[in-house]
């Protein structure tokens, strides 16, 4: 009977036993699952100061157009600038595919991040550009220089630079004060010229548009050129250029094109769509109404301005004029030579008068 009780309480036990050693088993899992997750989501350890400094741009790449502006962050580990603010400890080197390189110092901030931007490097010209970082500990905390280890992990960044896309607005327009005449112009459109328009004299801002040429040529119906004008304009007033154009035939077709081109160093930083040839058909001559004399005298004068006189008709007035002064004269002086000349009547009777007072004197 013993013997038969003790085989169950045996397998009993060990039941249990197994049980409970399953139980463990599943709770040394879990708690390990646990510190796992940890792990995961606080990410690796911090890196203590002394291991190699890495640096990472962020973005990676960075694509703009010629003038846009642009920035780089930097982040860096392992430098004394966690502890403390470090002046002009990162210094950073841009080189391009075109031959550019600059290096530029900057600030390294308390939480080991830097900054660069288009400010720092000016407006570069159109190509691709890598972007390294050097961190020299400069004093930082007052602990004196520490000779650094660059990481070979460390992230350059990448910026594109593309031609700025411009456009030419090209025009012809009949002057309204003047039909025989028109005005001929074109300017540049784009969000280069935009930007350039909004900087007001700010330091941070690209410079204008490259100095170059505006071409201009204007043919007839008959294909002659009648006008063609190359107007050289400096960067500040490249955006736009004009000219009058005089005399202009009435009711005739004409075609007409308009292009500019940069100076040579700064083609490429541009990709311009020039102006598609346009048409322009000079008003007709003005109807002139022959039966209303009012409408065919045109107004030469001003309403304040005095009558004018032919010549012919002044000519004429001093002619008349002369004339009459040469008469009265000769009327002056006939009646003067009369005046001189003695009557002999009036002789006699001045003679008897006299004897009279003789004879009444001697009385």
């Amino acid at each position: 009977m013993i013997s038969r009780l003790s085989v169950p309480v045996s397998i009993g036990v060990m039941t249990r036993t197994t049980r409970g050693h399953s139980r463990l088993i599943r709770a040394l899992a879990f708690t390990g699952a646990l510190v796992a997750a940890s792990f995961a989501v606080a990410g690796p350890a911090q890196a203590t100061y002394g291991d190699p400094v890495t640096v990472t741009f962020t973005p990676a790449a960075n694509e703009v157009e010629y003038g846009g502006y642009w920035d780089f962050s930097i982040q860096l580990k392992n430098t004394m600038c966690s502890l403390d603010y470090c002046t002009n400890a990162l210094e950073v080197t841009a080189t391009g595919s075109n031959g550019y390189t600059k290096k530029v110092k900057t600030d390294v901030y308390t939480r080991e991040n830097a900054y660069i931007s288009q400010s720092s490097f000016g407006n570069l010209a159109a190509g691709t550009y890598t972007f390294t970082a050097v961190y020299t500990d400069n004093e930082a905390g007052g602990y004196g220089t520490i000779p650094v280890t660059m990481s070979p992990s460390n992230k350059p960044g990448k910026l594109v630079v593309k031609p700025a896309k411009l456009s030419v607005d090209f025009r012809i327009e009949t002057d309204e004060h003047q039909p025989a005449a028109a005005v001929v112009s074109a300017q540049l459109n784009g969000p280069y010229v935009q930007s350039v328009e909004g900087c007001y004299g700010s330091s941070d801002c690209h410079p204008d548009v490259s100095a170059g040429d505006w071409s201009f040529t204007i043919k007839d119906d008959s294909g002659a050129t009648v006008q063609e004008k190359t107007i050289a304009v400096k960067g500040e007033d490249t955006q736009f250029a004009s000219f009058y154009w005089h005399d202009v035939p009435y009711a005739t077709d004409y075609t007409a094109t308009a292009s500019f081109t940069p100076v040579a160093d700064q083609r490429g930083n541009y990709d311009i769509e020039q102006a598609t040839a346009l048409t322009f058909t000079s008003p007709e001559p003005p109807v002139v109404d022959e039966s209303d004399p009012a409408v065919v005298v045109p107004v030469t004068e001003e309403n304040d301005a005095p009558s004018s006189v032919p010549l012919w008709l002044v000519i004429l007035g001093l002619a008349l004029t002369a004339a009459l002064l040469v008469a009265s004269a000769i009327v002056l002086i006939l009646l003067r030579r009369r005046s001189v000349t003695a009557d002999p009547d009036d002789g006699a009777d001045l003679d008897e008068t006299a004897e009279l007072a003789t004879e009444s004197d001697n009385a």
